[in-house]
């Protein structure tokens, strides 16, 4: 699989870069697909699409072991996972509520919001899992994702909207079962 990815890149420092990525967070991107699509070759495909991203605009990380690295990762593994997981459930495949919002059957606080944050559209859930899961600024975010930092703001707020407004439907739905 290396071999494509380096085929990807254009010069030798990039290359080294991109192994040293590589072998730095594959376990970590696999580990957090499997607890995501509960399937062992499924998680292989999210972590090698997530690659392939990379692959594709290596400029888009730092070098050495800069913690944006790993999360600019892992939104993106998150997002393709998430995306794998909904196109599976929209064919139609049966899936439990427990298993719909990866978590454990039991009532308790938070029951919800993992489905909640899985149905935002792919911008709104990044923003949400980059500032509030894994504690980046807003301007933090921009520089991640080339984004001017007020747009960055605004998308964080529509986010939180929206979120909101599908916990509400989590809630009804919750209710009437």
């Amino acid at each position: 699989m290396m071999l494509v990815y380096l085929s990807m890149i254009e010069d030798d420092h990039s290359r080294a870069w991109f192994a040293s990525v590589y072998d730095q967070y594959r376990d970590v991107l696999l580990y957090r697909a499997r607890q995501i699509l509960q399937d062992d070759r499924d998680a292989e495909d999210v972590v090698h699409e997530t690659f392939l991203v990379l692959a594709g605009q290596p400029d888009r990380l730092g070098e050495g072991k800069d913690p944006r690295n790993k999360a600019f990762l892992l939104a993106i593994l998150e997002n393709k996972a998430i995306n794998l997981w909904r196109r599976r459930r929209h064919l139609g495949e049966q899936v439990t509520y427990e298993e719909e919002a990866h978590i454990p059957a039991h009532k308790g606080e938070g029951i919800g919001l993992d489905v909640a944050i899985a149905r935002l559209p792919a911008e709104y859930r990044s923003v949400i899992l980059l500032r509030y899961h894994m504690g980046y600024t807003a301007r933090e975010i921009a520089r991640m994702t080339g984004k001017k930092e007020g747009t960055v703001t605004r998308t964080i707020t529509r986010a939180k909207t929206r979120l909101a407004k599908e916990l509400e439907i989590i809630q009804k739905e919750l209710q009437s079962i």
